[in-house]
């Protein structure tokens, strides 16, 4: 990876492996000692006091941009198989901002192309929502966050049918960190009949934790891993 810099902005240039040899064979057999290098419209320059050398292949920032993500990727995995058997526990009491954080981030995970936005402060009356997903088709997704030390109820969540009418929503998806009673259940598969209606319960966001173990390190605050 070579930095070059250029009117404030930073591009970065990738090396793969087989080039950077092909550059140390040089570097060795001409016994370079005093030599700079160059990366610049795909052309990768070996710049010595008497001779420059010209390499051309596909040195953009973009394949650099790929090659992180394919880093990251595989840690993420590496690391997930590591916490596919940990085990996971609020710290009561739960900061309810955080628990919308945390929401809103597995939703980013799941939905990558929707943009998710926090409707506001967790303190503050939010007419029903507390997390936004804005899905590509123009659709919305209302999220009610719940962070409670016992089982959710039909009368702690507000009028789901009202809230997904008034904002013109497609859907609701109900985030609890404990679990719900058998009541609303009920009303959610009823509502399954027009909208698209999903509620995680504590099991469902501590699975989803597992496939995600750098969120999850994220938010220690709220969060034991065991």
């Amino acid at each position: 990876m070579l930095l070059q810099h250029k009117c404030d902005w930073t591009f970065y240039n990738y090396i793969d492996n087989d080039e950077w040899n092909i550059l140390q064979k040089i570097i060795k057999k001409r016994k370079l000692t005093n030599y700079k290098l160059l990366c610049q419209s795909n052309r990768l320059y070996i710049i010595a006091d008497n001779e420059i050398w010209i390499i051309t292949g596909w040195f953009h920032h973009g394949i650099a941009d790929l090659e992180k993500e394919e880093i990251l990727e595989r840690n993420q995995k590496e690391r997930a198989l590591l916490l596919a058997n940990r085990d996971f526990s609020w710290k009561y009491p739960i900061n309810y901002s955080r628990f919308e954080e945390l929401c809103a981030d597995l939703l980013e995970q799941l939905y990558p192309t929707s943009r998710v936005r926090l409707a506001g402060n967790a303190n503050n009356a939010d007419g029903g929502r507390d997390v936004l997903v804005y899905n590509s088709d123009d659709t919305l997704y209302i999220c009610q966050c719940k962070a409670y030390n016992k089982s959710v109820g039909k009368g702690d969540v507000k009028d789901i049918r009202d809230t997904i009418e008034f904002h013109g929503a497609t859907g609701f998806f109900l985030m609890v960190s404990s679990t719900v009673t058998n009541p609303l259940i009920k009303h959610l598969e009823l509502l399954r009949q027009k909208y698209k209606i999903e509620w995680w319960t504590e099991r469902e966001i501590f699975k989803l934790l597992r496939r995600y173990p750098l969120l999850a390190e994220s938010y220690k605050d709220i969060l034991d891993i065991h």
